[in-house]
């Protein structure tokens, strides 16, 4: 079965790990461009690091093109 358009909203405070908001970002973004990986984060700096990691987890996704889109 293919996957269809999904979305996702992580809320991330002083305690979230950053490779994890990325990984949970590129779970529904790998399967569809249309997917929608929402960030609603507590503290500065999280979406900058989110989006580092976002890049180094991309870098090794066999399906980094679709995510990339959606992302």
């Amino acid at each position: 079965m293919l996957a269809g358009s999904s979305e996702v909203l992580v809320i991330a405070d002083e305690t979230a790990e950053v490779k994890v908001v990325a990984a949970e970002f590129l779970a529904p973004a790998e399967h569809d461009t249309g997917a929608r990986p929402i960030l609603v984060r507590t503290r500065e700096g999280i979406a900058d690091a989110v989006n580092a990691e976002l890049q180094l987890q991309l870098a090794v996704l066999p399906t980094a093109p679709v995510a990339l889109e959606a992302v």
